[in-house]
């Protein structure tokens, strides 16, 4: 059975984290030779500070998970990143955290004006431009979510 793990990874003291910029992401790269290997990015996007990113890994082990993180830091995603302090915390915290943002960033973008004939967006929302077309972004809460856009549109049909 497989092992998720979380940490916060800070940026060095004095420093801002500086994944925390970049949007929030989730990469499965899971397989039947290397088994479960999923790795979770958490920018401030939805954690709302550039001080910290919450990083969820998901492997066969608690070893594993910790080996991906010391690679996702010393030549992976943080590779270029000044980083600070790691500290783990409760996989749990990073799933309430998404489940929260995933409903106030959905309440925020039905806020954003959008051009009907284009579906483009008519504001910025979320790390994404005006003019960025309504289904990218619906791609982007599906993926960083694991959410069907219709159980969003539709939350009385949603399947079980």
């Amino acid at each position: 059975m497989a092992v998720t793990t979380a940490y916060k990874v800070y940026g060095e003291e004095g420093h801002r984290q500086r994944m925390s910029f970049s949007p929030s992401f989730r990469r499965d790269w899971s397989d039947g030779w290397l088994g479960t290997r999923i790795f979770e990015a958490f920018g401030s996007d939805l954690t709302e500070t550039n001080e910290y990113s919450i990083i969820r890994i998901t492997r066969e082990t608690k070893e594993e998970c910790e080996r991906e993180l010391n690679g996702q830091i010393s030549d992976g995603f943080f590779e270029n990143c000044r980083v600070g302090k790691v500290v783990a915390i409760d996989p749990q915290e990073a799933t309430d955290l998404l489940e929260k943002r995933l409903y106030e960033l959905w309440d925020e973008l039905e806020d954003i004006p959008m051009d009907p004939e284009t579906e483009c967006m008519e504001a910025p929302f979320a790390g994404f431009d005006a003019g960025t077309h309504r289904e990218e972004i619906w791609h982007w809460f599906e993926e960083v979510f694991e959410i069907r856009i219709a159980d969003l549109l539709y939350p009385e049909d949603k399947e079980v």
